[in-house]
């Protein structure tokens, strides 16, 4: 018998229901036994505990129902052996987990490295629950500041040497305050941790400032997988080239330009009597032109779109469904965001007026018409669904309610006073992977007349990721990681020494409310602080505006058994379950 605790969620309240399991049970509410601790309430439930060791939680996943389109496929057992080929756009920045949110090195790397806890891929996407991983078993106190986890016995690395509580500690304050060099994409959510102990060899106990309902879903993250302390605390940079985890698969070369591969890891701790993973390996074919990663979908060379990485867009989803009906593809929606952002540091848009007028003429009413994707209310700052800005406040906005003359006229009057003449020349520079969207958004804000742009194109991930975080640019637009469903993740995109602050913003407000809303426990109080986050973006500062919320399509050759839908982008990239029909 396994304890575990189901969070259901609605649009607005998180309620918390004790349940018992059994393995292999649908879960079935029952009294708790011991006293419950009221939850934090978050638009993507937080996971807490009773006092009693927990395996299970279970959090509501905040997208729509994904759809897919597949050709039924008869359970049959599963066959060992065979290599995987999925394709990627490119080359990752870095192999390092704990540095990278990005989809390209979390979809070749992930499958090396275990994490504390983890989504349970069984059960997505109806329902998101975590079980342990490395953690055998774990509690909760009430108030969410005290994480006690109790590790398996005989975890080992790939090579050789033992997993223990140290390496869970140098891992979390490597993320919380990543040595020089050493970039922590993680380091704003876990700013609350006070401290780590480990009592043995078996037990990390995680002790936070205030309360952190969101850190178990924070530790389910790839991000967040362990790293071996004998290599870092060596050399901090060592992973980067050379992965060493103790995960399903082991690291065996990565040739730049070509491909990534990694084996099977023979010595796997948690294999059991089914000896995972199945496969044999793992091989990513870099693969930069979206034509041909198609051709080598439809034509078998290789079996899987990129996971984690670019998919297939909504319309090539629609005629690989048309020419290969057997091929198997998934739409779901990624918490990631694509806004457009403006360099607040340097000329035009250290001034605010310039910033005010650009946001004027945006007419987000029109690229939605123009990309065919998104809701309202999926495209405010930065933040959707539950932590969202209501429709009514949106639609006093140009952005939203459509342009109109006078608001030309005003942006025109405000370019004026700023000393720029029109039309005000831009040099957009433009993330390679984004290059569809990136042009449209620029014929969105040379419509307006006031506006001449021109572009710059250079590759994703690197260096585009290297210019934006320098402040090396004057507008552009990209991936925007959003790894968790909270404001704490949601918004720390704004806030002084996040990885992910590219526009150079540091503002003492913002500061205050980030803080306020990572401290609160009530829902009605967090909502209310999100907001008034959000509105000074959106009134005072605008450091940019949204242009996409993305869907995501990934599709399947026939012969790829045993994957299981992976509900947000982010859960699950072990691929231990997946194998080959021969």
């Amino acid at each position: 018998m396994r304890n575990c605790v189901l969070f259901a969620a609605t649009v607005l309240l998180t309620l918390a229901l004790g349940i018992s399991c059994s393995p292999g049970a649908e879960p079935t509410a029952t009294p708790v036994p011991t006293a419950t601790p009221t939850p934090l309430t978050v638009g993507l439930p937080t996971i807490t505990a009773p006092a009693t060791p927990t395996r299970d939680a279970v959090v509501a996943t905040p997208t729509a129902a994904p759809t897919a389109t597949a050709t039924p496929v008869p359970t049959v057992q599963p066959q060992r052996g065979g290599i995987i080929i999925q394709y990627g756009s490119g080359d990752p920045r870095t192999l390092d987990i704990n540095q990278e949110t990005s989809v390209l090195p979390l979809g070749y790397a992930t499958g090396i490295y275990n994490t504390l806890v983890r989504i349970d891929s069984e059960r997505l996407p109806a329902e998101r629950v975590i079980i342990g991983e490395a953690a055998e078993s774990w509690t909760v106190n009430e108030n969410s500041t005290v994480f006690t986890f109790k590790l398996h016995k005989g975890i080992t690395f790939h090579d050789g040497k033992p997993l223990t509580s140290a390496d869970v500690k140098a891992t979390i304050e490597r993320l919380k305050t990543p040595p020089q060099g050493v970039i922590s994409p993680l380091s704003t959510q876990f700013r609350t941790v006070a401290g780590v102990d480990t009592p043995d060899e078996l037990t990390v106990v995680i002790r936070t400032s205030a309360p952190t309902g969101y850190m178990m879903a924070q530790l389910a993250l790839p991000t967040s997988s362990i790293a071996p302390k004998h290599i870092v605390d060596v050399d901090q940079k060592a992973l980067e080239k050379k992965p060493v985890g103790s995960g399903p698969f082991v690291f065996k070369e990565w040739n730049k330009g070509v491909d990534i591969k990694l084996s099977r890891n023979d010595s796997y701790w948690a294999q059991g009597t089914e000896k995972l993973p199945y496969l044999d390996g793992i091989q990513v074919l870099v693969i930069p032109e979206n034509a041909q990663q198609v051709a080598a979908l439809r034509t078998g060379r290789v079996h899987m779109t990129g996971f984690g990485g670019r998919g297939l867009s909504e319309d090539e989803a629609k005629q690989v469904a048309q020419t290969n009906p057997e091929i198997r593809i998934i739409q779901y929606k990624s918490t990631t965001t694509g806004p457009v952002q403006l360099n607040m540091t340097q000329p035009p848009f250290n001034d605010f007026k310039v910033r005010k007028a650009i946001s004027l003429v945006w007419d987000q009413t029109k690229l939605l018409q123009l990309s065919g994707a998104g809701e309202l209310g999926d495209f405010t700052g930065g933040i959707s669904l539950t932590w969202a800005l209501d429709k009514s406040y949106l639609l006093q906005f140009p952005m939203y309610r459509g342009v109109k003359a006078e608001d030309i006229a005003q942006a025109k009057a405000l370019l004026a006073e700023a000393g720029y003449s029109t039309p005000l020349e831009l040099e957009y520079l433009i993330a390679d992977r984004y290059l569809v969207g990136s042009e449209r958004n620029m014929g969105v804000l040379s419509d307006s007349g006031l506006f001449k742009l021109t572009g710059k194109v250079v590759t994703y991930p690197a260096p585009w990721t290297d210019i934006t975080r320098q402040l090396n640019y004057k507008i552009t637009s990209g991936s925007i990681i959003k790894p968790l469903y909270d404001p704490t993740s949601q918004l720390s995109t704004y806030v002084a020494g996040d990885p992910e602050n590219r526009v150079g913003l540091n503002d003492p407000q913002l500061e205050s409310l980030f803080q306020q809303i990572g401290s609160a426990a009530d829902f009605a109080v967090r909502k209310k602080l999100t907001d008034q986050f959000q509105k000074r973006l959106f009134e005072e500062i605008i450091p940019g505006f949204p242009a996409s919320s993305g869907y995501q399509h990934n599709a399947f050759r026939p012969e790829v058994r045993g994957w299981t839908h992976h509900g947000i982008l982010r859960d699950n990239f072990h691929f231990e379950r997946v194998w080959l029909a021969k």
